[in-house]
């Protein structure tokens, strides 16, 4: 029978000589944990020192920091970002997510954090007065207006002709056309309140008609006038667009890949794709843009901190929706993240934060 023991103790020297000649074999550590951020203030952006900051890249810092896990941040755009968490080629993205169906089918969500709605940027239409002038003036409306006007003045000219052809013959004599011309003549300056006085009726029915004329024309030229300066006083302060409904019948950009870019195609309104919510902005403070569609939280930061006067954020918002930390689809880390997120947002410390970031809007 042969005797195990030489064996053992060989195998024993074997597995110790390493502990012994101090030439452990190093195992290797964990990848850092992928975050994909973005230049979406007030949710994720770089500091003046370079570092990433924004309320989305605190709230990950404070739940990775309870968690004793490691992390490193790569810079991206909304779009691409979306994709490598698609792909995998990211595990979180701390940014400006709003949780919706779409991204649900490729991607996690952790749960929310803040919720909030799309609006409107827009610039005031502040022109001169006789630019608005012109701009008024050369529409069909305006056309419309003057042409029914025209033919109302027709009208009671072509009835005090009726009435003073036989008894007021050198006053509105002649052929049809030249009566009704006089008579035309007469109702416009009667109705101006010139009165030149070179033509005026003289038959009881030429007078009455030329006494109603004149107070109609009191209330016409009233409701005429007001319509006119509250047209241009509008067109002067107030801005490109007021309301939802007036995207329909404007020039508007959103950011590439957004849940704006996605909300506006469902709606059917057109628009113009941009990279970031900056160089929308800047398409609309330069008058290539009448309207710029984004997360309400993101246009009034960008627009109190460069666009101050130039820029204005609708205050109603549409479409509300949740903020939520994205996360690529097993990542086995999602639950330990959920239940570190909802002590971070119960904490006394939560709005301060909100604050700090978003403002007093929430």
């Amino acid at each position: 029978m042969l005797n195990p023991f030489p064996a053992f103790r060989l195998a024993s020297i074997v597995l110790c000589f390493p502990l012994l000649t101090g030439t452990v074999p190093a195992t290797e550590s964990p990848e850092p944990i992928r975050v994909g951020v973005t230049d979406s203030p007030p949710f994720s952006y770089q500091a003046p020192d370079g570092s990433w900051t924004g309320l989305s890249v605190t709230l990950w810092d404070d739940i990775a920091l309870s968690l004793g896990i490691e992390y490193e941040f790569r810079s991206t755009t909304v779009s691409e970002l979306l994709d490598s968490l698609r792909e995998g080629e990211l595990d979180v993205g701390a940014a400006a997510l709003v949780v919706t169906s779409e991204r649900e089918e490729f991607m996690n969500f952790s749960h929310t954090f803040l919720s909030g709605g799309l609006s409107v940027a827009t610039r005031a239409a502040e022109q001169s007065l006789w630019l608005a002038i012109i701009e008024r003036l050369v529409t069909w409306q305006f056309a419309a207006a003057v042409g029914g006007l025209a033919l109302l003045l027709a009208g009671i000219g072509f009835l005090v002709w009726l009435a003073e052809r036989r008894g007021n013959k050198e006053q509105f004599g002649g052929s049809a056309v030249e009566g009704i011309g006089s008579g035309f003549w007469w109702s416009a300056v009667t109705m101006t309140t010139v009165g030149y006085g070179d033509k005026a009726p003289v038959t009881v029915p030429g007078r009455l008609i030329g006494l109603c004329w004149m107070f109609a024309s009191i209330l016409l030229i009233s409701v005429f006038t007001g319509a006119i300066a509250s047209a241009l006083t509008v067109s002067t302060i107030a801005p490109r667009i007021s309301s939802f409904n007036d995207l329909y019948r404007a020039r508007v950009g959103v950011v590439a890949g957004s849940q704006a870019e996605n909300f506006l195609t469902q709606e059917g309104i057109a628009h113009r794709a941009y990279p970031g919510t900056r160089a929308g902005l800047r398409a609309v403070a330069g008058g290539e843009l009448d309207g710029f569609v984004n997360d309400a939280s993101l246009l009034r930061y960008f627009v109190r901190n460069e666009f101050p006067g130039d820029i204005i954020v609708l205050d109603n918002e549409f479409r509300i929706g949740f903020h939520a930390i994205g996360l690529r689809r097993g990542f086995p880390l999602q639950d330990e993240i959920n239940l570190e997120l909802l002590r971070a947002i119960e904490s006394d410390a939560w709005q301060p934060t909100v604050r700090r970031f978003i403002g007093s809007e929430h």
